[in-house]
């Protein structure tokens, strides 16, 4: 079973953030007896920066709490405590594997292991509702990727 998933977007300040908390919660939720951790990281990000103050407010919609995130660079290190390592956007999986070849075979974008074939488009500097919609459809393959996770086990 993989466990310790940890998602990746580009800055690590609205998706991969967003996904992390989403995770916990739905895994709470809904496959608490399966032992689901959730991490977030970016590919480009700096250490330390606060979550975009749109990407807390529509988490708050939903009684998540994500004011005390602070983005984090992916580092190697990460990958091999991973189980999988999961992007948002197929640009985000080949950057991955064009520098870390040996961890290509943990990773996948949201929408291959979700079946929604989608990547999850980056909200940043957009409107509020393109935080919404985002939270929206990363809720959706989160649940639909735990329950396949689930059935495969």
């Amino acid at each position: 079973m993989k466990k310790k998933i940890l998602f990746l977007c580009t800055g690590n300040t609205c998706r991969s953030a967003m996904a992390a908390y989403l995770g916990a919660s739905i895994a709470e939720k809904y496959f608490s007896q399966e032992g689901f951790r959730f991490d977030s990281a970016g590919l480009m990000a700096a250490d330390g920066s606060e979550a975009s103050r749109e990407a807390c407010e529509v988490l708050k919609e939903k009684g998540l709490d994500m004011g005390a995130h602070r983005s984090k660079a992916f580092r190697r290190e990460m990958g091999d405590v991973a189980d999988l390592l999961v992007v948002m956007t197929a640009a985000h999986k080949d950057y991955l594997i064009t520098k870390w070849p040996e961890l290509a075979d943990k990773t996948y974008t949201l929408g291959e292991l979700s079946g929604s074939g989608r990547d999850i488009p980056d909200p940043y500097c957009g409107s509020f509702a393109m935080y919404q919609q985002t939270r929206d459809m990363l809720a959706q393959d989160i649940n639909a990727m735990l329950h396949s996770l689930t059935q495969k086990s």
